[in-house]
């Protein structure tokens, strides 16, 4: 058994799958997390500068991308700053967390073994690294003046009621490339989960500055029900659901999430 726990805390080092199931079992695991995760590693490694993430609610896209993928990768990189924003504070201070208690349990620490947080840094919004990475996370009202980041990651910079309102979304795209991108080290990614309200959202901004100056993104768009290419993506059939269910599947069973 020893053995087996072994190869498996090696695995989860390596691989961010298996970092998530090695730390939270009961995760069910389905094709679209294994397509974003494969993209996440992809970020990881500096293969991908810039991601957009466009997927249904529910899917498990923020449980994966905004609470695990930044342990993971600061497991990896223990040095480097992770600046995480949010609409909202509250959002925000759930986030980092949940990131926080993930770091300092026995779990992440058989797979990172030394990678913990400093016992003087522990705030929710605000912790560093023994080996000197910082963890910062804000809102897009507040928050991050000051910070760095080698990876920057924007979860939903709007709810749903202040992304029907164009001043909302302008302001949005007037803070992104003082308030967020000014904050990134020279060729840090960036990572960007959203619900689409309309192309005059942030990424339809981003979009369109990265065809002006070449910066373009890597767009991962899997819609609800899947058309050809999602079908294509997932190996699922088309019209069907990017998410089936097993009929027998147990109530609470972790088939869904954030």
């Amino acid at each position: 058994m020893e053995k087996l726990d072994q190869r498996a805390r090696i695995e989860a080092r390596g691989r961010f799958l298996s970092f998530v199931k090695y730390m939270h079992p009961s995760f069910t695991q389905s094709r679209h997390h294994e397509v974003i995760a494969e993209k996440l590693e992809a970020v990881e490694r500096g293969d991908i500068r810039n991601l957009m993430v466009f997927i249904a609610p529910r899917s498990s896209k923020s449980f994966l991308i905004s609470q695990y993928f930044p342990t993971w990768y600061m497991g990896r990189h223990p040095t480097h700053q992770v600046l995480a924003v949010t609409y909202s504070s509250d959002l925000t201070q759930k986030f980092g967390r949940y990131c926080r208690n993930i770091i300092q349990s026995p779990e992440f620490q058989s797979i990172f073994p030394g990678v913990e947080v400093s016992a003087d840094s522990r705030a929710s919004e605000r912790w560093n690294t023994v080996q000197g990475g910082e963890y910062n996370a804000g809102s897009i009202k507040g928050g991050i003046a000051g910070k760095g980041a080698h990876l920057g990651i924007i979860d939903d910079p709007l709810n749903e009621q202040d992304a029907w309102s164009k001043a909302a979304r302008d302001h949005v795209i007037t803070w992104f490339p003082g308030g967020f991108t000014s904050r990134l080290m020279p060729k840090a990614p960036t990572i960007l989960l959203m619900t689409r309200w309309g192309e005059d959202d942030l990424a339809g901004y981003c979009e369109r500055l990265g065809e002006e100056t070449g910066d373009e993104w890597d767009i991962l768009s899997i819609p609800a029900i899947l058309d050809e290419e999602g079908s294509k993506l997932l190996g699922l059939p088309k019209g069907g659901s990017f998410w089936p269910v097993p009929l027998d599947a147990p109530v609470g069973s972790d088939l869904a999430g954030w």
